[in-house]
């Protein structure tokens, strides 16, 4: 259910006719932010991963509130730029750097190269000797277990993700050996869309415990002011009804526990700096994917009836809203706005919700249950400020692209 000012934004963006759209609630962004900082603590730096939503009012927003940005491209990274990120601000993630990436990052000065291969640090390492510079390094470390997102403990999966603990001997060994590198600190990131805050603080463990591991190979290297811990993120957000989202406080009062815990100081005594990378977290919630429907039709079949509405924009504008990325399919939450005034109700009609394109997987709305439904219903999916625009392929048949706009 969509609170009245939302609906009444909704409406208003939509009687443009201008759909499909995205709409984004920038006060539901700043509200998490300062409930994160309350429950973790204020000394924890907050990496926003670009990855989730580029859009530059996005990039601009989480600026203003203190939090850094991790990118994982050339566009993300020189957008971080333009925005005003400065380079001590900025980490720079993924496996697959190119060269032209490297070298950019390292001209820039960037606060960290994650580091994710012995061919990358070689890239690193030849660029910065060719220019005189000290390149920024923080290797990603992957735990030998972490917990998935079911809960279950997975051990000994092999990754294509950073360096397992076979790698750290010669990582620390190599790191020790360079003259054009600085290790400003460890990354991990095992986790992906948790919602039980034992699970995160487990996987906070391991990835500490990695850390640790690896500095105590260690002999000389080059080091930053501050060794910063970044273990991860991956906090969750309920995209059903029957999940339970993520209780921070209680995660907030096991982290600080955690950090408290935890050495004071890293190699050669540098201070420790601890830090979390969220994107999902941060402005999944806050967007919503609004489309018109076009037309409806009945269909019977083995004595079911189905009604099924076409609404203006689906698989092309919003790939996650029709369970793309999804193992088991269901339904994002949405809500059905009456053209005539008010949200459609639970009721006895069975209904699927279609985008406009021939794509089997063009399905929205599968099989909900509603008191109605007719053309010109406006149709709205929750939850998709995280990978919705951007993680769909508008050029699939030259669909038009779903503009953009911003309330809060």
């Amino acid at each position: 259910m969509l609170n009245n000012g939302l609906e009444i934004q909704i409406r208003k963006f939509a009687s443009t006719g201008r759909t499909p759209f995205y709409l984004y609630d920038l006060a539901a962004i700043r509200d998490r932010i300062q409930l994160l900082k309350r429950h973790l603590t204020n000394e924890l730096d907050i990496f926003y991963s670009a990855k989730a939503n580029s859009h530059p009012r996005l990039l601009e927003l989480v600026k203003g509130l203190g939090i850094h940005v991790d990118v994982a491209s050339m566009g993300e990274l020189e957008r971080a730029i333009a925005i005003g990120f400065l380079p001590r601000q900025i980490s720079f993630t993924g496996p697959g750097k190119r060269p032209a990436e490297i070298a950019r990052a390292v001209d820039l000065g960037v606060g960290a190269i994650v580091l994710e291969s012995f061919d990358e640090l070689s890239a690193i390492e030849a660029h910065a000797g060719r220019t005189g510079q000290i390149a920024n390094i923080a290797p990603r470390l992957t735990p030998s277990q972490r917990v998935g997102h079911t809960g279950r403990l997975v051990i000994g999966e092999p990754s294509q993700f950073g360096f397992d603990e076979s790698n750290l001997d010669e990582l620390a060994k190599r790191v020790d050996e360079s003259t054009s590198v600085r290790l400003v600190g460890t990354h991990s990131h095992v986790q992906s869309q948790i919602l039980h805050h034992d699970h995160v603080l487990k996987n906070f463990e391991f990835a500490l415990q990695m850390s640790l591991l690896f500095q105590s190979k260690l002999k000389s290297p080059n080091l930053g002011e501050n060794f910063r811990l970044c273990l991860g993120g991956g906090f969750g957000i309920p995209y059903t009804g029957r999940a339970v989202p993520l209780d921070l406080e209680q995660l907030g009062n096991q982290f600080k526990k955690l950090m408290a815990e935890a050495p004071s100081a890293g190699p050669k005594g540098v201070k420790y700096k601890f830090a979390i990378e969220l994107g999902r977290y941060l402005v999944g919630e806050a967007g919503y994917f609004v489309a018109h429907l076009l037309s409806k039709k009945t269909a019977k079949s083995n004595d079911r009836t189905i009604t099924y509405a076409i609404a203006d924009g689906g698989y092309s504008q919003c790939q996650i809203a029709c369970g793309v990325g999804q193992v088991v399919r269901t339904n994002l939450p949405f809500t059905v706005l009456n053209q005539e005034g008010g949200e459609r109700a639970p009721g006895p009609m069975t209904v699927s919700i279609a985008g406009p394109t021939c794509h089997s997987q063009d399905l929205i709305v599968r099989e909900a249950a509603l008191d109605g439904i007719e053309v010109g219903d406006i149709l709205v999916v929750q939850s998709v400020g995280a990978y919705g625009k951007q993680f769909s392929p508008t050029e699939f048949l030259l669909m038009p692209e779903a503009e953009q706009h911003f309330i809060g």
